[in-house]
């Protein structure tokens, strides 16, 4: 993916001080998410159970709650227990986590989601320049903003009337062959009367804010697989 310079007017600027837009990182709380049986306090969370496999003894110190603190320090300790393969499938995997916090809070952060209009969501890191961009120290931020594009890619999901119908089961990508504690990950299906009122809640705000349908947005799917274009049948051979 190729790395992009960012000063424009036209983007949110999202790091922990964001206190409107914080919502909408990974490690942000109060968004939990659900899997089967398995509860995560956040995000970040699945996303690294996800990375090691699903193993049951890094998953326990992942999910204690006790943790949480620590829980950077429990990632890198763990870093040679990675599933090989790793780097071909992680943007798919965050596009499937991603998918999962919205399901599981579907009013709350659809709504944050349209707050950001049309406007591009860019995620700072200063210490990861793939998932977000760093300050290049010249009044502009510089990365490649993955997972802002992941998020503006569901936001157009939601803003396309069309597409919300994707939005109604967290399916299972049986490509990624995703496991927690031995067990494959389930598909998890979002409530009639949830999805409903969502929408409802949605179209009011896109017609309050006059949020364009993107063009690029028109006749895609936010499936797995979509993202990453030079994906090897090797790469995914490790992966499973």
């Amino acid at each position: 993916m190729k790395s992009n310079t960012y000063i424009d007017s036209n983007c949110i600027f999202i790091d922990s001080n964001n206190k409107e837009y914080n919502g909408l990182l990974n490690s942000s709380f109060g968004y939990k998410v659900k899997n089967g049986v398995n509860f995560f306090e956040n995000i970040d969370v699945l996303y690294s159970c996800m990375m090691f496999g699903g193993d049951g003894s890094i998953v326990n110190s992942l999910i204690d709650k006790n943790n949480l603190k620590k829980f950077k320090g429990i990632v890198s300790k763990n870093k040679n227990k990675i599933c090989s393969g790793w780097e071909c499938i992680k943007v798919d995997v965050m596009r499937w986590v991603l998918k999962g916090k919205l399901i599981c809070n579907y009013l709350k952060l659809g709504e944050l989601l349209l707050k950001s209009g049309n406007k591009e969501i860019v995620i700072i890191n200063r210490f990861d320049d793939f998932w977000g961009v760093k300050d290049n120290g010249n009044g502009g931020y510089e990365g490649e903003n993955t997972l802002g594009k992941l998020l503006m890619e569901l936001r157009d999901v939601i803003i396309d009337k069309n597409r919300r119908n994707e939005l109604k089961v967290w399916e299972v990508n049986v490509n990624l062959k995703l496991k927690m504690y031995g067990e494959w990950v389930e598909n998890v299906y979002l409530e009639e009367n949830i999805w409903e009122l969502g929408n409802r809640s949605f179209d009011f705000l896109i017609e309050k804010l006059k949020i364009k349908v993107p063009v690029c947005s028109v006749g895609k799917s936010f499936s797995p697989l979509s993202y990453i274009s030079d994906v090897s049948s090797e790469g995914m051979a490790l992966a499973a």
